[in-house]
């Protein structure tokens, strides 16, 4: 219970970071404005320059985004889950990808905005660009799973080592995105900011998730 401030501070620094950062990504979508020229030059600088060992990278990068990998990796880890009888964090990861997915839906159609190129590269883009769904199902995947692993880790290094995995994996995915030109840097902030901020309520509406379960090593003593 001593934890319980601090990570109520947490969710809403998360909550509000996330808001902020889609609000600025909105923004740029008018296509005017200080925010709307620098979505064009960093698209610049990211998708401009292609050579073919980094085209394959990024091909591999894109594809941890993608949904046949994420669902893979859900379903591995909510039957592992299942197997331990750990069903809330199994529900976790479900409802964060399904939640995620739905808002990623929703937005696309409200806002409707195309990508710099939305036929190019062998169909790597399909329909509206703002938010990337890519982008937004790999946070909402693998932090999801940072999340679940350091429920049960005792080690601050290598709690800190899962958190900066999970954030290299959503990071490579939202490069990729921009380096194939098909979508806006602005999608890929505004698709993190979205599965950040369901991630976060999801965590802070379940009460079994607020607090640190005992780690499996001293259930195991326990026992």
């Amino acid at each position: 219970m001593r934890g319980l401030p601090g990570r109520r501070r947490g969710a809403t620094v998360s909550v509000a970071v996330s808001t902020a950062a889609f609000c600025a990504a909105l923004a740029a979508v008018s296509g005017h404005g200080t925010l709307a020229a620098s979505d064009r030059h960093l698209l610049n600088v990211f998708g401009s320059y292609h050579v073919r060992w980094l085209s394959i990278v990024a091909r591999w990068c894109t594809n941890l985004g993608s949904v046949p990998v994420v669902l893979v990796a859900a379903t591995a880890t909510i039957a592992l889950c299942l197997v331990h009888r750990r069903a809330t964090e199994a529900l976790l990861i479900l409802m964060s990808i399904a939640v995620t997915g739905g808002a990623v839906r929703i937005v696309k159609e409200l806002v409707g905005r195309n990508g710099p190129h939305p036929h190019a590269h062998l169909g790597l883009n399909s329909g509206k660009a703002f938010p990337s769904g890519h982008s937004a199902q790999a946070v909402a995947c693998y932090f999801a799973l940072a999340w679940i692993l350091n429920r049960r880790t005792v080690s601050r290094r290598r709690r800190s080592a899962v958190w900066i995995a999970a954030g290299t994996l959503a990071g490579v995915v939202g490069w990729s995105r921009v380096y194939f030109r098909v979508h806006w840097p602005s999608d890929v902030l505004a698709g993190w900011a979205v599965a950040a901020f369901v991630l976060t309520i999801l965590i802070v509406a379940v009460p079994r998730l607020r607090s640190r379960p005992p780690p499996l090593s001293r259930v195991g003593v326990a026992a």
